[in-house]
């Protein structure tokens, strides 16, 4: 959904600003800690380490674009954020695929079924992890409840967006 800045109103723009430097802080957050990871001893010439460098640069970068379009205002910056969001909340590690990312910052509670049952918790910064054909006996699936709570933020943010649009709208038809 394209908002209209026109019916937005100060505070609702100051929300959607603060939504947009966290956004930012998590993608910069993102390429320190690749960039922390790079500078330990890699295979450069490793097609596998490049890809997954690649594929790094371009979720936080997605995250920092996002962030852009809500101080900006610009483009379905909501639709945006909320698929920036909903690639954060689930994690896992399940027959040798694995999947995290995380942007900001992120608390996981979560299941391991590899040898038993239990319960575990993450608290941590951005992180990236796809692996495939990796650690095929884990059981793992983390939920980040940070990812969540930003989620319902933004699903507010869109109905307030909503609220205040067809309130101008119908105060305006009076007028």
């Amino acid at each position: 959904m394209k908002v209209d800045n026109r019916f937005l109103t100060d505070n609702l723009k100051n929300d959607i600003t603060k939504l947009g430097g966290y956004q930012i802080f998590g993608g910069v957050l993102g390429f320190v800690m690749m960039g922390w990871k790079t500078i330990l001893p890699v295979d450069w010439a490793d097609g596998i380490f490049l890809f997954g460098l690649t594929l790094a640069l371009c979720f936080f970068s997605f995250s920092i674009y996002c962030g852009f379009l809500c101080i900006k205002l610009k483009g379905n910056f909501l639709r945006l954020s909320l698929v920036n969001q909903l690639l954060q909340i689930v994690s896992f590690s399940v027959i040798g695929l694995s999947y995290k990312f995380f942007c900001g910052v992120y608390f996981t509670v979560g299941l391991d079924l590899t040898r038993s049952f239990s319960i575990n918790f993450g608290l941590g910064l951005s992180d990236l992890h796809i692996g495939l054909f990796m650690d095929q006996e884990l059981a793992i699936v983390n939920f980040n409840l940070i990812a969540f709570a930003v989620v319902y933020w933004v699903d507010k943010l869109s109905q307030r967006v909503k609220t205040e649009k067809n309130f101008l709208l119908t105060s305006s038809i009076g007028a």
